[in-house]
C-alpha cells in the first residue's frame, strides 16, 4: 500500500512540473509576440509597456530579462 502511494505521489509531482514547465513556454512565446509588436510600433507606448511588463513576469522564471523590460519601459515613457 505504501508503495503505490508513493506511486502515486511522485505521478502527481511529474505531472504538476510538466503543466508549469507548458505554462512557462507559453507565456515566453506571449512575451515575444509582444516584444515583436512593440518592435514593430516603436512609437506606441502602450505596446512597449506591454512588452516591459512581459520581460519581467514571474512565470518565464529563469528566462526573465530585466535589461530588456527596462528597455521597453523606457521607450514607453
Amino acid at each position: 500500500m505504501t508503495i503505490v502511494a508513493l506511486m502515486c505521489a511522485v505521478t502527481f509531482q511529474v505531472n504538476a512540473q510538466n503543466s508549469d514547465e507548458q505554462l512557462q513556454k507559453k507565456a515566453l512565446e506571449v512575451v515575444l509576440e509582444a516584444a515583436k509588436e512593440a518592435d514593430a510600433n516603436p512609437t506606441d507606448g502602450r505596446k512597449q509597456y506591454v512588452a516591459a511588463a512581459g520581460f519581467n513576469m514571474d512565470l518565464l522564471g529563469d528566462k526573465v530579462d530585466l535589461d530588456r523590460a527596462l528597455a521597453y519601459a523606457n521607450k514607453a515613457l
